[in-house]
């Protein structure tokens, strides 16, 4: 379940701090993460909604939301980026990796 903004209630995005995996960026892309960087202030907020306010909650909670969002998202095989467009000559690989295969 994704929490309510305590300010506006709001439904909240989760807060990834740190250097982004492909995944995360793409789940960045899709609105579905915010990655404000990689220095992480010492009451850094879990959440934040629309409306730019932040907010802490459970660690478990965050970490459950991060996981569904990041976890089963197609791989390339080779470099370990995002696979956005499937290709059935090489489903196994992302577009970069085709041109250069």
């Amino acid at each position: 379940m994704t929490p309510s903004c305590p300010t506006c209630g709001s439904i909240g995005t989760p807060v990834l701090f740190g250097l982004p995996a492909p995944s995360a960026l793409e789940a960045e892309a899709e609105g579905l993460l915010i990655l404000p960087g990689c220095i992480e202030p010492e009451d850094h907020p879990h959440w934040e909604c629309h409306e730019g306010h932040g907010w802490a909650t459970d660690e478990a909670e965050w970490e459950r939301a991060l996981n569904a969002i990041l976890e089963g998202r197609p791989h390339c095989a080779r470099c370990r980026g995002p696979i956005n467009e499937p290709n059935h000559a090489f489903e196994h690989l992302c577009r970069f990796c085709r041109a250069g295969a």
